[in-house]
């Protein structure tokens, strides 16, 4: 099994700069649908494991009653926090999904599964938690696998596939001066994106035309 503490940690915080599953550095609905999805399976899978916990010999090890307290408390914080990222996905909203920000929501998720995370005083993963849990079954004696973890999907990631429309610097600028040459290929196959880059490209230079400097000078020069 995937090491959680490093999986949450490694991949899962938020960063400084953009990332891989992130938009402009924050996570987004269809990362939220993402990581809901691999922890549902996740708890599915280790769910699916519990009756071999509940007949002998592994029933009368001392240790299966308080493996099963810290495993209904886990659910029940992940339940909660859960069903707080679903109203947020099912949430209306005019823009797609690779773009519309959830990272309140996709951070609740994690720390219901890492105590840690929730208080960076704590060090590593703590008892109760996933990975503590999922340890703990393995030594008692049952062992749960995950053959078919849902996996990120590229294209939902919306700055990957911006910067992979374009193949070299002068690319990136040429869509900044011609953002429809560009996006020509990606509109027709996803046109809500392409729209709102267009948008954001055409307000970002009037942006700049209006309080910047040189955009200042141009205007008090009579050439905007």
């Amino acid at each position: 099994m995937t090491n959680w503490e490093q999986h949450f940690r490694g991949m899962r915080r938020k960063q400084e700069h953009p990332q891989f599953g992130a938009f402009l550095g924050s996570h987004t609905i269809a990362d939220l649908k993402q990581l809901v999805a691999a922890q549902d399976y996740t708890f599915s899978q280790i769910d699916g494991q519990v009756p071999k916990l509940l007949v002998p010999p592994l029933v009368l090890d001392a240790r299966v009653a308080d493996w099963m307290a810290d495993w209904q408390k886990l659910k029940a914080r992940y339940a909660t926090a859960r069903a707080n990222a679903q109203k947020t996905i099912d949430s209306w909203s005019i823009q797609p999904d690779s773009i519309r920000t959830a990272e309140d929501e996709y951070q609740g998720v994690l720390k219901s599964l890492d105590s840690s995370l929730a208080n960076p005083q704590l060090n590593g993963y703590q008892k109760g938690d996933l990975q503590d849990l999922y340890n703990r079954m393995a030594e008692i004696g049952a062992h749960p696998q995950f053959p078919n973890m849902p996996q990120p999907d590229p294209k939902d990631d919306f700055d990957t596939q911006f910067i992979q429309k374009t193949e070299s610097i002068a690319d990136v600028g040429h869509a900044i001066v011609h953002p429809w040459d560009a996006l020509t290929g990606r509109f027709k196959a996803h046109p809500f994106q392409s729209a709102a880059i267009v948008l954001a490209v055409l307000v970002g230079l009037r942006i700049a035309l209006t309080y910047t400097p040189a955009g200042m000078a141009l205007r008090a020069a009579g050439k905007l």
